[in-house]
């Protein structure tokens, strides 16, 4: 069975932006969509971040219809301010402002991953010295003795 070419169904993003616009889409959704929405040409990332209502609905259409609206401009623009507003939460709940990932050799990441520190020192417990210092076991214990301090 051969089908036809494919084509882009950017109409899915439009109508779905054309209701937010006028306050249509559903009831109490023209108090949510503040500004109306700007032209196809000047719906940025940066514009989505702004307007995080709109963003989650463009997206549930991307979403709905990866096929078709993947690579839709506002697909991409709403999927980037998506990434930007996690990378920011992100940074806010490490605490780092330059680089949110911290390394295991660090006793940061066994603070801020509490979970994986007794799995990590009980493997570092059968493990020869050469090989504990690999792999992380002074960061692993040294979280461990400051959650014990608190």
């Amino acid at each position: 069975m051969t089908r036809g070419p494919c084509r882009v169904r950017a109409p899915l993003v439009a109508l779905v932006l054309a209701a937010l616009g006028s306050g249509a889409a559903e009831p109490g959704a023209a108090a949510e969509a503040g500004p109306p929405v700007p032209p196809k040409g000047r719906r940025t990332a940066s514009w989505y971040e702004a307007n995080p209502v709109v963003m989650r609905r463009v997206l549930a259409v991307c979403r709905d219809d990866p096929g078709h609206a993947w690579n839709d401009p506002d697909c991409i623009n709403a999927r980037a301010a998506e990434l930007r507003g996690g990378e920011r939460h992100g940074r806010r709940v490490v605490g780092a402002s330059a680089n949110p990932f911290v390394s295991p050799a660090d006793p940061r990441y066994w603070i801020i991953n509490p979970g994986e520190l007794p799995g990590k020192l009980g493997r570092c417990a059968t493990m020869p010295p050469e090989a504990q210092r690999a792999y992380f076991c002074d960061a692993a214990r040294a979280a461990a003795g400051r959650t014990a301090a608190r």
